[in-house]
């Protein structure tokens, strides 16, 4: 980490008991299957102005080492009767999925709502664990990404596929689009393997404390939340009125 980055996040600490500073930051996403090659469209929109009144297709708001990202649901935030310069955002002003990151208590958590709904699951499951440490391989190529300087930063995930972030010091927040986490600034721009493009299309930053509120849920580990997929997306045998015995194989909307 650079002296800058290390200056920022140490005055940042300073400042965060009497002065916290609340980041709405919003990206859009493209699909290989849908836009074709993401490379090629990545070098159309790294120049385009950024718009803090755009309506993005996620949003990450960070406030304090906590951060919320998710897809924003049509409703306004819940203001603090007590403190007319605080607000609370909970999961329930978002569509799901939903990543929640809390530095200080080294909590990440992934909040999948009701996407099991239509097997008649009622309460929405919820990844819960460490925050998700990646070994980031930081590169020597820069790159001008809608008016800031950037780096780019490359991993693996946990399902195997090829990360490719560009990460600017510039706006010292280590979060990025949907979970994503640890590089020495905010992530600009992300790519999954050729599939997935994620990009920032906009940022607003306000003196406000918000309060991120932790999902709630079926809480499990990533390991339980397999085998619980696994087990109700099973093919299961049903007996008709008539006697026959049918075979029904759920499909889910995830």
């Amino acid at each position: 980490m650079n002296l800058k980055v290390t200056f920022l996040l140490l005055f940042s600490a300073v400042l965060c008991p009497v002065w916290s500073q609340t980041f709405t930051i919003g990206y859009q996403m493209y699909y290989e299957s849908i836009h074709g090659d993401l490379v090629e469209m990545s070098k159309t929109l790294v120049n385009n102005p950024l718009d803090k009144n755009s309506k993005p297709d996620l949003q990450l708001v960070y406030c304090n080492g906590v951060s919320l990202c998710g897809p924003i649901a049509e409703s306004k935030e819940i203001s603090d009767e007590k403190n007319s310069n605080e607000n609370k955002i909970s999961t329930t002003r978002m569509r799901h999925s939903v990543y929640y990151q809390n530095q200080e208590e080294n909590l990440f958590m992934k909040d999948f709502g009701d996407f099991l709904a239509p097997l008649g699951e009622t309460e929405n499951p919820v990844i819960s664990e460490q925050l998700e440490r990646y070994d980031w391989k930081i590169r020597d190529k820069k790159m001008m990404i809608s008016g800031y300087h950037c780096t780019l930063a490359t991993t693996i995930d946990i399902n195997g596929e090829q990360i490719t972030a560009w990460y600017t010091d510039e706006i010292p927040i280590m979060h990025g689009v949907n979970g994503f986490f640890g590089l020495p600034g905010l992530i600009i721009q992300l790519q999954v393997e050729t599939r997935i493009l994620y990009i920032m299309t906009s940022i607003r930053q306000e003196n406000k404390q918000t309060n991120l509120e932790k999902p709630t849920g079926n809480m499990m580990t990533q390991d339980e939340f397999q085998k619980y997929v696994k087990e109700v997306t099973r093919p299961r045998t049903i007996t008709t009125p008539d006697g026959q015995v049918q075979t029904i194989r759920p499909i889910s909307n995830n």
